[in-house]
């Protein structure tokens, strides 16, 4: 089934596609600037999302949402051809190299396995980027990065291993290390998980 947002909408409401299992395709307005976390969720067979060449602010790779200029990820399509599957059926996702930005629940609720970004300029992953993905194991991350937002992995209970492209002490130092600390930012399972170097 598809969606269509008609012309002249300029943001989504909250909860605006939620449980929406049957959605395949997103169609979105050129006219649509604003997509508010907590706006798509659970939409577990969304393939893509589609994106008038006309629209200023957004654009598609592989179906899922980037900011115009490529450097935000604003929305993943769980179902969307970007997912490297094995032959176990797990889904591995590639982040797309000029992104700097992981958006607000960009991931939330999807049933990834692996992710990785160590070979992008990110910097930021913002809050709930990847909530209650209860299936998402191991996580790659640049050594660009600087700051995670709050509940950025709230409730990923099979978080086990993030690999750093780094070195440990800087791991340790980095400037998202108050993520590491304890606070009541809902990044228990970010903190829980055994840290991997891929510098020694």
């Amino acid at each position: 089934r598809d969606g269509v947002i008609p012309e002249g909408v300029t943001e989504l409401e909250m909860k605006a596609f939620t449980a929406c299992t049957q959605l395949k395709t997103l169609v979105l307005p050129s006219t649509l600037s604003v997509v508010p976390k907590l706006s798509i969720l659970r939409c577990s067979n969304l393939k893509e999302f589609i994106v008038s060449d006309d629209s200023p602010y957004f654009t598609t790779v592989a179906g899922c949402l980037l900011s115009k200029d490529k450097t935000e990820f604003v929305r993943i399509a769980n179902s969307s051809p970007i997912f490297i599957a094995t032959s176990l059926g797990e889904k591995t996702f590639v982040m797309p190299r000029q992104v700097t930005a992981v958006g607000d629940t960009a991931f939330a609720t999807s049933d990834v396995n692996f992710v990785m970004m160590h070979e992008c300029p990110v910097t930021s992953i913002g809050e709930g980027a990847f909530a209650e993905c209860h299936y998402l194991s191991q996580i790659t991350l640049p050594s660009s990065l600087e700051t995670i937002g709050d509940d950025a992995f709230f409730n990923d209970n099979v978080l086990e291993y993030i690999i750093y492209d780094g070195k440990i002490e800087d791991f340790r130092n980095a400037p998202f290390s108050q993520y590491n600390e304890g606070d009541e930012d809902g990044n228990d399972a970010f903190r829980n998980a055994e840290v991997r170097c891929l510098v020694q």
